[in-house]
């Protein structure tokens, strides 16, 4: 099986380095803890009120990430797409680099 997440996290932080003309071998790699979230996650228990129901569907896609920052744990996360632009706004983030940018204007 695959880690759809952390692969695409791995090439992100991978391009990012290169920018810096640095490598994966030259960080301390974070693995966060990660359950993956199925349908039967998404259901409050019975008798639940409204709001822990809204919480259960509405779980950030970028939350670990998010907490790891907060907490000190890591100094720089990878997150992507509207959602991940929406966190990195939420925490004041500064983005060091946009992959999906032009490599002429990564190198900015």
């Amino acid at each position: 099986m695959v880690d759809f997440h952390r692969a695409t996290a791995l090439r992100g932080f991978d391009s990012l380095l290169q920018t810096l003309g640095a490598s994966v071998g030259d960080v301390e790699l974070v693995d966060l803890p990660h359950t993956p979230r199925g349908l039967e996650d998404a259901r409050a228990p019975a008798g639940a009120p409204l709001a822990s129901w809204l919480d259960a569907q509405c779980s950030h896609e970028f939350a670990r990430e998010a907490e790891a920052l907060l907490r000190g744990e890591a100094d720089v996360v990878f997150v992507k797409g509207a959602t991940g632009l929406d966190i990195a706004n939420v925490l004041n983030a500064k983005i060091l680099v946009d992959i999906s940018a032009p490599p002429t204007d990564r190198a900015r």
